[in-house]
């Protein structure tokens, strides 16, 4: 009880007990850090039936006498020394016990007495300790006041303890997940808002996860995809529907994945994605993407339009960063796009670019600068993907999660 109505003052910080079971305790009953800085040590002084009599101001008196000196024995240079007791004392003789352990060399000194332990166990937020060692029942306004002080820190408690389970228990399911096959794969680009083909015009987006500097090849999955438009039917004439072209290779081993025409009948799209669902490729398992490094290019015009960008596996997002931190770079894939037809004179004029997430690493030699990673791990021991909601994806099925 003691140790928490002395928490509950804000002066005091990392306040803990000493022995809380008995035995030797080294001069003191408490230890605290008073203002951050300076050490308290503190002493109980509880006597059964007490009545305040001379007797009892005796014993206190002689209690914290003994307890103050054996702190000052047990370390010289104690800043400060605080007191509990049940008995209830006058100022005449707080200030008398306060004089004795500032002429000891004690330069703190706090005793709570039976009156100012009455008066923080009724305080709202000590109605707690009350109730938890006096077995003292709250009043209904006693409660209302308690409630009202405390409980949202209660709830942020109780929140912040389920959030640690969730957590636990999401990483189980993904390391369970980590040991299944792989499914299907996912590369999504959001854009800002609605495009027409008209808007979009010729459009490529490229993502590649590799396992650098372990092997020549390295074992590499490209997911990419390019314009493919159609033209639809509809009652007033034919118009440029949207499409799209789905190509998936890899490296090490050399093989095609998949090579699809999509198209809806759509004529604004808010998001262009690939995917497979063949499970080939290099990697077999969720867990074989651990600690492999990711890229992504798109043309440039197409960069302009961004809200952000999303790899996928089976049911976990294992990448995602918003436009806030997107940045391009001019960097074009290197001798990657080899499953494609060739590109059109019109379609080789819009350029690549690498696109980069900006951190908060500064530049060498330049700090007012921050770097630019075009190269990204996907680390599983530091983080737990997050569970996507996506199941298949196809333009339909994006489509419907748009909507």
């Amino acid at each position: 009880m003691c140790l928490g109505l002395l928490a509950l003052d804000e002066r005091f910080s990392n306040v803990r007990p000493r022995r809380p079971k008995g035995g030797p305790d080294g001069g003191r009953d408490i230890e605290a850090v008073l203002d951050g800085s300076h050490l308290v040590w503190g002493g109980v002084g509880f006597r059964n039936n007490a009545i305040d009599s001379t007797d009892d101001k005796t014993w206190v008196r002689d209690k914290f006498r003994a307890d103050a000196d054996a702190a000052l024995a047990e370390r010289a240079d104690l800043h400060g020394f605080v007191f509990f007791t049940n008995i209830d004392l006058t100022p005449g003789e707080v200030g008398d016990l306060e004089a004795y352990a500032k002429k000891a060399g004690i330069r703190f000194v706090e005793i709570f007495y039976r009156e100012r332990l009455r008066i923080g166990l009724d305080s709202p937020k000590g109605l707690a300790y009350r109730y938890q060692y006096l077995r003292l029942p709250m009043s209904d306004a006693e409660q209302a006041a308690f409630f009202a002080q405390l409980g949202g820190r209660i709830e942020e408690l109780l929140t912040g303890r389920f959030d640690q389970v969730d957590q636990q228990l999401a990483r189980i399911e993904f390391l369970h997940e980590c040991e299944k096959p792989v499914r299907h794969v996912a590369g999504v680009v959001t854009l800002d808002g609605g495009y027409t083909p008209n808007d979009l015009g010729h459009f490529r987006f490229l993502f590649a996860i590799t396992k650098v500097g372990s092997e020549d090849p390295a074992p590499t999955l490209f997911v990419g995809g390019r314009d493919a438009y159609l033209v639809a039917q509809v009652p007033e004439g034919p118009i440029l529907a949207f499409g799209e072209h789905v190509l998936i290779w890899s490296q090490a081993p050399d093989e095609p994945i998949q090579d699809t025409r999509l198209g809806v009948q759509a004529r604004q799209r808010d998001f262009v994605s690939a995917s497979h669902v063949s499970g080939k490729g290099p990697f077999k398992h969720l867990k074989d993407f651990d600690e492999r490094t990711m890229m992504i290019w798109v043309t440039a015009p197409l960069f302009e339009k961004i809200e952000s960008v999303a790899f996928y596996v089976n049911d976990y997002e294992l990448f995602a960063a918003d436009k806030s931190v997107l940045r391009s770079r001019g960097t074009p894939p290197i001798d990657v796009w080899r499953w494609q037809p060739p590109l059109t004179p019109e379609e080789e004029a819009v350029p690549w670019v690498a696109v980069g997430i900006q951190t908060d690493e500064p530049v060498k030699m330049r700090p007012e600068l921050k770097q630019v990673h075009t190269m990204w791990q996907l680390p599983f021991g530091a983080y737990t993907p997050a569970r996507s909601e996506y199941r298949e994806y196809t333009l339909e099925a994006g489509q419907r999660r748009q909507q």
